[in-house]
């Protein structure tokens, strides 16, 4: 699948995890509506628009950590008012999603729900994932995780002396390379050796990505 291709799905179709919150963002819309319509006044517009500048609060954090057996775990931290959703509520339809996926796949280990947490005003969602077509396959954002020698979309430089590898020359690095297009902390297994220019070291096994209009490319 071409990157121009993957930032059109990624731009037409929200992530899963992010739609959870805003079904709870629309329902609540509804019900404070309904309320302060029944008690009248100028509070209904008030009361709205306060609701939509909490809900549309971005991800304040967001990670993927990738172990030696292919297996992703995903952390999304995001803004959560008790006083207006419900955590059981947002349990259950995240079961629900992960159950028909899994139904869908024939595998019930495919998606796993690891925690759900409500603290502080933050909901905190870690999910796991059986391997990278899972991920890409539930979220609908493609993730790779792949040998060097399949090619990358981008050129390199590495970590160490800054030396920049075309992605043509890609073959001559022996590891494994993480490609994907989107806003997240990616934790891998091993060392990070090299990556593109989108990418951003945090420490030696852990780099921020910034989607843009190429693909990222880390290599461990």
């Amino acid at each position: 699948m071409s990157s121009r291709r993957r930032r059109k799905s990624k731009k037409q179709k929200m992530r899963r995890v992010q739609a959870y919150f805003a079904r709870f963002i629309f329902l609540a819309i509804v019900v404070v509506a309904a309320c302060l319509i029944f008690l009248g006044g100028k509070k209904v517009f008030t009361g709205i628009g306060s609701l939509l500048e909490k809900g549309s609060s971005s991800i304040s954090g967001n990670s993927i950590q990738i172990s030696s057996g292919g297996v992703i775990k995903e952390t999304t931290v995001e803004d959560f008012d008790t006083n207006v959703y419900d955590e059981n509520d947002l349990n259950k339809l995240v079961e629900e999603e992960i159950s028909s996926y899994n139904e869908k796949t024939g595998n019930d280990s495919a998606v796993k729900l690891s925690k759900l947490s409500i603290k502080g005003g933050k909901a905190t969602l870690v999910m796991e994932y059986a391997s990278a077509e899972d991920y890409t396959a539930f979220n609908e954002i493609t993730l790779e995780v792949k040998d060097t020698t399949e090619g990358i979309p981008a050129d390199v430089t590495s970590v160490e002396d800054k030396k920049l590898v075309r992605a043509s020359e890609a073959g001559t690095i022996s590891g494994t390379a993480v490609v994907l297009n989107a806003d997240i902390n990616v934790i891998a297994p091993k060392k990070i050796r090299f990556c593109s220019s989108n990418v951003e070291m945090i420490d030696s096994k852990t780099a921020k990505v910034t989607a843009g209009e190429t693909d990222a490319v880390i290599i461990y």
